[in-house]
């Protein structure tokens, strides 16, 4: 996922560390007229800046799964293993129970140093897998988190426009009702008489304006406190400096879009995933054919002197190769060598049975795989074109957006000009200007909700 401005662009630069890394989240072109740093751009934005810098507990759990699984890996191809063992131990010994109180202890403390190396291929996959799923997860959740981020900004902007529309409404209800209280007075209503129904119903009006400005206040507080806790300033919400949004300072992600960067469909986590699936099984199906019948083969020397014993092995099990050593810090009666080679064959009615089952796997995986690199373009286009028929949306509610804050500025450039004439009726241009705010606040928050669609 890239960031972008929908301008006319020159130049690129990527950002820094590793979420962004991850996401390959970027600003790649920037304006030519912009003198600053790409990175101190972003940084400084008031929705991407914070929502690029969250991130959430459970991204930090995923990056700690993924550097795990890289360790995992490191080790997997020899697995490679060092130990050293300290045994230390008294013993008393005789050849009769009456020599107990005379038997002297014997002291030992032998060390051993054992060194050991082995090549899995199955093993070897699963880590391959393991880290690929572990990358995924952390790709995932930082998108989760990049998305939820903005969408707490989001959600921040409407409620002020919400708040905003209903503090209008409210006064407008007001001055309704102040009108109809005015043309009620004069007309005193007889004993038992209800009040006219148009003064009732503006009353009625009012009240319910209240409530909803009531409300309004409530869910305005809610959204300040979530995008507090994802790091944003309400203080600095869009919706909060209306004149600098109106004199050409734009909405924070007016003129913003995530770009879509080429990607080769035989390369998606869904195929990559399927790809190390195949391996897997096919390591465990040649694992299952090695080992019927020979299940075992081994080379082992040991040689004794007195003060240190040394054993080697070579061993092949089940298919897989491994080589490992041990010295002992242990004195013997006398010297010794020895040299063994064994096997071990074995026949039984599970043998063919899990070999069955084994290339089953194996084939069943190869199936899926095929489906899945055939499906790939197709499924790679589909979700291509849904976010490029999601850009192109709020490119519209865009023009919309600028078209509703061009009305805005010429209707109070009107009502300014007609404040100035003593002759005119500033009054007109009062409710023009009015009618035009509305419909200014309500095509940012249609911008809004277009954008919380494209994320």
């Amino acid at each position: 996922m890239r960031l972008r401005p929908a301008l006319r662009l020159r130049g690129t630069a990527a950002l820094s560390g590793l979420v962004l890394t991850l996401l390959s989240t970027a600003l790649a072109q920037t304006p030519a007229s912009s003198p600053e740093p790409l990175e101190a751009l972003v940084a400084a934005h008031p929705a991407f800046g914070p929502a690029l810098a969250y991130e959430s507990l459970a991204s930090s759990q995923h990056r700690e799964a993924l550097r795990v699984a890289r360790v995992d890996l490191e080790g997997a191809a020899l697995q490679p293993n060092v130990s050293l063992r300290w045994r230390p131990s008294i013993r008393w010994s005789g050849r009769e129970l009456d020599d107990i109180t005379a038997a002297k202890p014997d002291w030992a403390a032998p060390v051993t140093l054992a060194l050991s190396l082995r090549h899995d291929p199955s093993a070897l996959a699963r880590a391959q897998r393991n880290l690929q799923r572990a990358e995924v997860d952390l790709l995932q959740r930082l998108h989760r988190d990049l998305r939820n981020a903005l969408g707490a900004h989001i959600a921040l902007e409407r409620a002020i426009i919400a708040e905003r529309l209903a503090s209008e409404a409210a006064l407008d209800a007001a001055a309704t009702l102040a009108r109809a209280e005015g043309a009620a007075i004069g007309t005193a209503p007889s004993a038992g008489a209800l009040e006219p129904t148009t003064l009732s119903a503006s009353r009625l009006a009012l009240e319910r304006s209240e409530a909803a400005l009531a409300r309004a206040n409530r869910a305005l507080s809610e959204a300040e406190r979530e995008a507090v806790g994802y790091g944003f300033n309400p203080s600095r919400a869009a919706g909060v400096q209306l004149s600098t949004t109106l004199q050409g300072g734009g909405l924070p992600l007016e003129g913003w879009r995530l770009a879509l960067p080429a990607a080769d469909p035989q390369a998606t986590p869904a195929v990559a995933r399927a790809t190390l699936e195949l391996a897997i099984a096919e390591a465990d199906a040649a694992r299952v054919r090695f080992a019927t019948p020979l299940r075992d083969i081994r080379l082992e020397a040991n040689r004794t002197t007195s003060e240190l014993r040394t054993r080697g092995t070579l061993r092949l099990d089940e298919g897989r190769p491994s080589a490992a050593v041990e010295f002992d810090l242990q004195s013997a009666t006398r010297p010794s060598w020895g040299l063994t080679l064994s096997a071990s064959l074995e026949l039984s009615r599970g043998a063919a049975e899990g070999l069955r089952r084994a290339d089953a796997a194996r084939s069943s995986a190869a199936a899926e795989l095929e489906a899945l690199q055939s499906e790939a373009p197709w499924s790679l286009e589909r979700s291509r074109r849904n976010a490029l028929d999601a850009e192109e949306d709020v490119a519209f509610s865009e023009r919309s957006l600028g078209l509703a804050r061009r009305n805005l500025l010429d209707a109070l450039e009107r009502l300014s000009g007609a404040r100035r004439d003593p002759n005119s009726a500033s009054n007109l241009q009062e409710a023009a200007a009015q009618q035009a705010l509305i419909a200014f606040l309500r095509e940012s928050d249609a911008f809004y909700r277009t954008w919380e669609r494209y994320l």
